[in-house]
């Protein structure tokens, strides 16, 4: 494996109108992204074709045991009785690239995904701003190291150049031109994309390089190569363009993840589940914006699907408080059958509002009301959490109803000389009262057949204690009775 990186200057060095490329390849996407936990211990694993059975991916541990790629499943087993096999998924790396794009779109605006397993930038319109190759390039590979992406990749001034060295296993990042012209026809013949049966007709005649297959006329290739090879090798070599459609980030946030293997706990669902809020926090902030509500769905094995709502008060970017939320969502959750794939999406988002705080004000560690409020809803569902209805009457104790806990209030003007605690049902005394304050008569309730008729005192009894008293009016009565206490 080459692994080169070398910045040029002077007339060596491409011009603004010369178009440079760089292809990454990930050689073991599938692989690379399996979520671990923090203290599991690594084992070798291996990704293998269910079709033919044969090795298509290694970790690093499955390598240094003395397996590769191409061998057959038994063998790599009989090899390595340790070895974790799980079967290759087609759909997971175009959907992992796309991921891959988004986090690296800050970074570099024109990316194309060459599925399954590569991306292909334009770096000659970014070299200005990051101040030149090597800074680029450095950012690129801190982003991929962080995701724990393993990755080969070249600079090349055509697509396909560009991509013939990189799935080759080389680490090229050169921005001579001369380099680039001719370093791509040293590699072997297979190293390009041709069909087993064209390539083995190009083997046939003596050809082992490109620049071998480079150097026969066009007229003759053309007698030997079908219009497929001939004309990728005309993209390869510059004679034709190749066209590139570029990524275009997603307006909303929507992630299909399927498992590496059917899990039947929803704690087995949380390590997977995790990377993906991570990609929401990465989704939301890049964009300085935040949502208020995600739905989970969960795919069961021959069962319909499982659809679970997660809300979160005023809106929210953070992974781990999401991650709190989804984990109290599914605790509660009782499963009937194995979860082989889950869908989390964010169907809104919305610009965060800044918020002033208190310089000296430390709530780092405390709730705020809307976090609380989307705790308390996860655990014990929306339905299950409420606000009591305010309304502009004067008679005590009269309950409107509730309303859900995100409906907005209308603001009310307050008694001054209302108690803290009010009885549900008034009680008699007899005790001793002194008349602090009052009367205030209460006369209402004619229209809805709660009629009210009474004279509201403060008062307070010998112990010292604050009270809330009336004296019925209608019918009359001589007793007190203590409606409420003041605290």
């Amino acid at each position: 494996m080459c692994t080169r990186c070398r910045n040029r200057g002077g007339a060596n060095a491409p011009e603004l109108n010369t178009m440079l490329w760089l292809y990454i390849h990930f050689p073991a996407l599938q692989l690379d992204s399996l979520p671990t936990a923090p203290n599991e211990t690594p084992c070798p694993r291996a990704i293998v074709c269910e079709r033919h059975f044969t090795v298509l991916q290694l970790n690093t541990e499955a390598e240094a045991s003395g397996l590769h790629l191409g061998m057959g499943m038994a063998l790599a087993c009989s090899l390595n009785r340790e070895l974790q096999v799980l079967p290759f998924q087609s759909n997971f790396g175009p959907e992992r690239l796309r991921e891959i794009a988004h986090l690296l779109y800050p970074l570099s605006a024109d990316i194309s995904i060459f599925e399954p397993d590569g991306l292909l930038l334009k770096a000659s319109s970014m070299l200005r701003y990051h101040g030149g190759l090597t800074p680029y390039w450095q950012a690129i590979t801190a982003h991929l190291n962080n995701e724990g992406l393993r990755h080969s990749a070249a600079t090349g001034l055509r697509p396909l150049s560009a991509r013939v060295v990189a799935r080759h296993g080389d680490t090229c990042i050169e921005d001579d031109n001369h380099w680039l012209q001719h370093h791509w026809q040293i590699l072997p013949l297979h190293a390009a994309d041709f069909a087993s049966r064209p390539l083995n007709d190009l083997q046939r005649l003596g050809l082992k390089s490109l620049a071998k297959l480079c150097a026969l006329p066009r007229s003759e290739l053309a007698d030997r190569l079908d219009n497929t090879s001939l004309t990728y090798l005309q993209k390869l070599t510059g004679e034709k363009p190749h066209p590139v459609r570029f990524f275009t980030p997603p307006e909303r946030f929507g992630h299909y993840r399927e498992l590496p293997c059917e899990i039947e706990t929803t704690d087995a669902l949380l390590p997977p589940l995790t990377v993906t809020v991570q990609s929401l926090q990465r989704f939301l902030q890049s964009r300085a914006q935040v949502t208020d509500a995600l739905q989970l769905t969960l795919h069961l094995r021959a069962q319909e699907s499982i659809v679970l709502n997660i809300h979160a008060g005023g809106g929210e970017d953070s992974a781990k408080l999401w991650q709190g939320l989804i984990e109290l969502k599914l605790e509660s959750l009782a499963l009937n059958a194995a979860i082989y794939a889950y869908t989390l999406s964010a169907n809104r988002s919305f610009n965060r509002e800044q918020k002033n705080q208190d310089l000296f004000c430390n709530q780092n560690a405390e709730l705020t009301p809307a976090q609380l409020l989307a705790r308390l809803q996860a655990k014990l569902g929306s339905e299950a959490i409420k606000q009591t209805l305010l309304c502009n009457d004067f008679r005590p104790g009269v309950h409107p109803g509730h309303i859900k806990p995100t409906q907005k209030l209308t603001a009310l003007t307050p008694h001054s000389l209302r108690p803290s605690v009010l009885l549900r049902h008034p009680k008699a005394t007899a005790e001793p009262l002194v008349l602090v304050h009052g009367p205030e008569r209460i006369v209402t309730g004619w229209w809805d057949q709660q009629t009210l008729s009474r004279d509201y005192f403060v008062a307070r009894n010998r112990a010292g204690r604050w009270l809330w008293v009336y004296k019925p009016l209608s019918p009359p009565d001589k007793n007190w009775y203590i409606h409420g206490y003041f605290c």
